[in-house]
């Protein structure tokens, strides 16, 4: 049983151009020490497809949606996502919301 501090988990999965990973790498760093700083941010995982490793798998904790939404916003506002999909992403990026725990240990 869960109670109301569960947060939300947010899974984000995307494809990066092989050719531009070695670029990719150093951005990304740059980008999640931000990440830690803002607020409602509690922990981002990121882990690459075993059969292609240029698919990652981004698992975020936030204390709140809104949390989420808000840094999101500020990605989009100073360009980062922009950045992103132009330089970087390889197709279709997915994001989920998942807000309620149902089991852990």
């Amino acid at each position: 049983m869960s109670d109301n501090n569960d947060g939300v988990t947010v899974v984000l999965r995307s494809k990066i151009k092989p050719e531009t990973w070695d670029e990719y790498v150093p951005f990304i760093h740059e980008m999640l020490k931000v990440t830690a700083t803002k607020p409602g941010f509690r922990s981002l995982r990121a882990v690459s497809n075993k059969d292609n490793p240029y698919e990652l798998l981004f698992i975020e904790e936030w204390d709140s949606e809104e949390d989420y939404r808000a840094y999101l916003k500020f990605r989009v506002d100073n360009g980062d996502m922009e950045t992103f999909k132009r330089d970087y992403l390889d197709g279709e990026h997915t994001v989920e919301i998942w807000p309620k725990t149902v089991a852990s240990i």
